[in-house]
């Protein structure tokens, strides 16, 4: 799924979507399995993830920090205050104001009912103040479900493939 410029791929209203026909009918009484709870966790997470980055490339930096925890163990800094991340974030925004952020794909897995860690592989274009910024590579968060609300409690950089900053 292509990410772009803040916006979330989602059908156009009124589309058809195709379901399997062997399909039961849903009823209120129909309680998920374990695997179809496990599904419905992991769509909550990826679509966590899939916000924070288009609230980033959006420079949406409430709709971002709503999504990361009061600590968080960031690029290297431990129990980082969620005040650092914002300022963090909030400099890339203010040097890049041209941000182009698509993710090509995303594995999640649980270590623990409310802890999903989640595989990131995703490229950037970035640009402002003299400077272009691409560059593609794999990040890794960790969210904790807490209050029902899924919020990272850290974020790395698993690998860098490839990038690029040059004057313009």
């Amino acid at each position: 799924m292509r990410q772009m410029e803040g916006e979330v791929a989602v059908p156009p209203a009124g589309a058809e979507v195709d379901t399997p026909a062997a399909a039961p009918p849903e009823t209120a009484a129909a309680v998920p399995s374990a695997e179809e709870e496990q599904r419905q966790k992991a769509a909550a997470v990826q679509t966590v993830v899939l916000d924070v980055h288009a609230a980033w490339s959006a420079g949406d930096l409430e709709r971002l920090m709503s999504h990361y925890a009061d600590r968080v163990d960031y690029y290297g800094v431990e129990g980082a205050a969620k005040s650092f991340v914002r300022n963090d974030r909030a400099r890339t925004i203010d040097r890049y104001p041209r941000r182009s952020i698509t993710i090509e794909g995303q594995a999640t897995m649980f270590e623990a009912p409310d802890l999903a860690r989640v595989l990131v592989t995703k490229s950037w274009d970035f640009s402002g103040s003299g400077d272009h910024w691409t560059g593609r590579m794999r990040g890794e968060m960790l969210l904790r479900e807490r209050g029902g609300q899924w919020l990272i409690v850290a974020e790395k950089t698993a690998k860098v493939f490839d990038q690029r900053r040059e004057r313009i």
